[in-house]
């Protein structure tokens, strides 16, 4: 888009810009208006009107475009310097989503965890889940009323969905030990000696459907037992 002389010399009376010698080191701050979103980081926008047409552009985006031509569709405008009020062009490049992902990562800014906005645990909070887990006999529901979470919450964590950083963190044994919670709404009708009457006998003649009605568990139950996931001790 072309911008108007007027837009142009708006738009840089609400930049404040460092000494000509730090102009491609420096960031160039916008103090104009901000996003109000709490979900997002408050990038500063301009709004303006171009013949009787209101616009609203994240200032960086528009300062982009000022020395670059527009920008092409699924494309953001990142930030080398990390700081969202900064318009300098020479710290603005074109990405990706996937970009801007990457570049998080590498930066160490993704925001996971308890740094997460909406996070109602902490990383102790989840360690101690885990350790629960490990130790008990509690159905999921039972667990989950424990600590006060939705079950389905509570199976995310459990199968590392939610709190990777965390959930990598523990050993394969620990893993598959808290995965076998998700069938503890069975235990009180297993026990060691059924457990190797399934393993041993049973399944040398029975179908996968006639043990789960033999036993009253559920299919998942018997393929986790069968595939040492669980009561890997019998």
């Amino acid at each position: 888009m072309d911008f108007p002389e007027y837009i142009i010399e708006r738009f840089w009376s609400r930049v404040q810009l460092p000494e000509p010698e730090k102009y491609v080191d420096e960031c160039w701050i916008w103090t104009g208006s901000r996003e109000a979103s709490h979900v997002r980081k408050n990038y500063g926008i301009f709004k303006f009107s171009i013949n009787g047409i209101q616009l609203t552009y994240r200032a960086h985006r528009l300062c982009y475009e000022l020395y670059h031509g527009e920008i092409p569709d699924g494309l953001h405008v990142l930030h080398e310097c990390d700081n969202v009020l900064c318009v300098n062009v020479n710290h603005l490049w074109l990405g990706t989503n996937k970009d801007n992902v990457d570049d998080k990562v590498r930066k160490n800014r993704q925001t996971y965890g308890e740094k997460s906005g909406t996070a109602i645990l902490t990383n102790k909070d989840v360690i101690d889940i885990y350790n629960y887990c490990m130790n008990t006999n509690e159905s999921v529901s039972e667990i989950a009323k424990h600590f006060n979470l939705r079950v389905d919450h509570l199976k995310r964590l459990i199968y590392g969905k939610n709190w990777k950083h965390l959930y990598q963190n523990l050993t394969e044994e620990e893993q598959i030990k808290i995965r076998s919670v998700i069938n503890s709404k069975f235990s009180n009708c297993l026990n060691e000696e059924i457990v190797r009457q399934i393993k041993y006998v049973d399944s040398k003649t029975m179908k996968y459907s006639e043990m789960t009605k033999k036993y009253n568990v559920a299919q998942n139950t018997i393929y986790n037992i069968l595939s040492g996931r669980t009561w890997s001790h019998v």
